[in-house]
């Protein structure tokens, strides 16, 4: 409980302050678009992941809590198809016992980026929305081609499917995304991962403002030595954000920096 209210106070404040700076008001449409919190675990040298499909825990208990304390502020959470496919993520809340003591709902929705409509009808998180723990998953694609039986296949399932504009890249456009969002009144998003979706966020412009407001990173005190990269070697970051009004936090071993991508 005390770990639950320590992260409360250090997150509430930020979330509040991070929706009340970041979005100018004479840009209505950037305004319609939701709240983008970016968070992520990541190891003393930059992994977020195994190169295989075995799940890892990066982070230790208290910044498990400190995560779930994050969702319960959040509308939705929002991973990329390949964090479905190598971790099977439920993208539920679970504060172990004090549950109750959340100042949301449980059932924060999945938002799930999958342009191929590759998404397993066995997943975790389809499977505790149908067993009522869990919000509807919603999939965004773009142009489907050859993967548009699916569509009919994923909603009898329970998954609302949105197709949206493709960016210059062929690839889902983030602010096509968050506009279909802003338009169902989600106000609050959390970003997860994995790492083409972290470098997605983090360059994401509209009208050369960031459509991420706030990001939270936790840093494990481990090595891993190999794996996935929070970015990975081969890219293209010239665009990467610098951070501004920064904080730290320590949740047991880890230490959580938390600050807004500037302007």
């Amino acid at each position: 409980m005390e770990t639950y209210k320590d992260s409360l106070d250090f997150l509430t404040p930020l979330v509040n302050n991070s929706i009340s700076n970041s979005l100018p008001s004479s840009n209505t449409t950037v305004c319609q678009f939701p709240h983008v919190t970016l968070s992520f675990a990541q190891t003393l040298d930059g992994y977020i992941s195994h190169t295989s499909k075995t799940p890892i825990k990066i982070s230790s208990p208290p910044s498990f809590i400190m995560t779930h304390t994050l969702r319960s502020l959040h509308d939705g959470i929002l991973v990329g198809i390949e964090t479905i496919l190598s971790d099977d993520p439920r993208l539920t809340l679970r504060l172990n016992g004090i549950l109750e003591s959340s100042p949301s709902s449980v059932k924060s929705r999945p938002i799930i980026l999958d342009s191929r409509l590759r998404f397993p009808l066995e997943s975790k998180c389809l499977k505790e929305y149908k067993d009522g723990r869990g919000g509807k998953p919603w999939i965004f694609t773009t142009h489907v081609g050859e993967a548009t039986g699916r569509i009919p296949v994923l909603e009898e399932a329970g998954i609302q499917v949105n197709v949206v504009d493709g960016d210059n890249e062929g690839k889902i456009s983030i602010s096509a995304m968050l506009k279909v969002l802003g338009n169902q009144n989600l106000k609050k998003l959390m970003v997860e991962g994995g790492s083409r979706i972290i470098h997605s966020f983090l360059t994401s412009k509209y009208n050369d403002l960031p459509l991420t407001n706030l990001v939270i990173i936790t840093i494990a005190p481990t090595f891993l030595g190999d794996g996935v990269k929070v970015l990975s070697s081969g890219g293209k970051h010239s665009n990467l954000p610098r951070f501004t009004n920064v904080k730290y936090h320590q949740f047991g071993p880890d230490i959580v920096m938390a600050g807004n991508i500037a302007t």
